[in-house]
């Protein structure tokens, strides 16, 4: 698994991992980026890689499609064949991920990696 229509997926683990795919086969995805740089200021540990899904999918607590329009959209569950995985209703590690980028988009937090341009009109 690599992304979802129109989004990258991020996963966090139960070690609170944030993972990612790794494939030259999806486009970059700026909010993923963003998300990832985050997550390494809040001291998480970030894994950019193949993932096999079959293989790793228990292990999640945490999913999100990720892209420019949602930010963040939590995954509430993912169904392949019969077999169905719930995850996190609340997602609380996604949820503050969105929050924190929200606030710098908005100009209500730092910006310290200095994604954010002021414009002014004349």
């Amino acid at each position: 698994m690599e992304e979802f229509n129109g989004a990258n997926l991020i996963a966090i683990n139960k070690k609170g991992v944030f993972v990612t795919p790794e494939s030259s086969t999806i486009l970059p995805s700026i909010t993923n980026n963003c998300l990832i740089q985050l997550a390494k200021d809040r001291g998480m540990v970030v894994e950019r890689r193949p993932l096999i899904f079959k293989d790793e999918v228990e292990t999640w607590t945490e999913v999100g499609a990720v892209g420019t329009a949602a930010v963040v959209c939590p995954i509430k569950s993912l169904t392949m064949g019969d077999q169905t995985w719930s995850f996190s209703e609340d997602a609380k590690t996604l949820q503050g991920l969105f929050q924190d980028l929200c606030k710098i988009q908005r100009g209500e937090a730092a910006d310290p990696h200095g994604w954010g341009r002021i414009l002014t009109m004349d």
